[in-house]
């Protein structure tokens, strides 16, 4: 997980096909308080949640993230804010190139 400030966003990434690459606007630190409580709250919680439908973890509006899907996943990553540049690297042992406005 990195923050890249010139974009004001926290890109992740991970070996999991779906969620390989995922940039996230941030949050305001008024707000981190609460929303470490709720994450706390919801992991003590979670099988009374899951057992009565409740979701007390609210996702991510779509326009606050962009999920990149590759195959295999993304081991690592870099972004270059000069040429507005992501590049990823997997198991897959492909390197590739993104524009972080557009997930592919």
């Amino acid at each position: 997980i990195k923050y890249i400030r010139s974009i004001n966003k926290v890109i992740s990434s991970c070996n999991e096909e779906t969620t390989a690459l995922v940039i996230g606007c941030v949050i305001g630190t008024k707000f981190s308080q609460q929303k470490m409580k709720e994450i706390q709250d919801a992991v003590h919680n979670m099988g009374r949640h899951l057992q009565t439908g409740k979701d007390v973890l609210q996702r991510r509006l779509s326009c606050d993230e962009a999920i990149f899907l590759i195959s295999k996943g993304a081991k690592t990553f870099d972004f270059c804010k000069e040429k507005n540049l992501l590049v990823t690297g997997g198991l897959d042992r492909i390197i590739r190139m993104w524009n972080p406005n557009f997930p592919g």
